[in-house]
């Protein structure tokens, strides 16, 4: 009785030595079997945000890259004799892309990060 008291204590302390330096017992160094995560299923009303988020940034996507190329076609459309350089084309190409381009630029910015919402945050 007194060996089964000792044993018992001398365990105890033992499990209590081995938590404290960090050591652990052999029978937990056994690796844990993985478990995927369950995959996430979107509702109906997930797929209808989804698609509304891609149906505008495709749109303002398209919108943006016209804007974008707009003063390039002008600027090759102006390409010519245009008599005596005084019918001010040079100067619509100027303001085409001070304001068709900026504008053309955020249209196509605004289509990306709808895009990436519509990907990331509709799951």
């Amino acid at each position: 009785m007194c060996e089964s008291q000792s044993e018992k204590a001398f365990n105890e302390m033992l499990a209590r030595s081995q938590q404290i330096s960090g050591q652990v017992p052999p029978a937990m160094q056994q690796p844990i079997p993985f478990v995927p995560p369950p995959k996430k299923v979107l509702s109906a009303k997930g797929k209808r945000e989804r698609k509304n988020y891609f149906t505008a940034a495709r749109y303002l996507g398209i919108a943006g890259v016209i804007m974008l190329l707009s003063p390039f076609i002008y600027a090759a459309l102006l390409s010519g004799y245009h008599g005596n350089n005084e019918d001010g084309l040079a100067w619509g190409l100027f303001f085409m892309i001070i304001t068709f381009f900026p504008i053309g630029l955020v249209l196509s910015a605004v289509a990306l990060i709808m895009f990436d919402f519509g990907k990331n945050l509709c799951k």
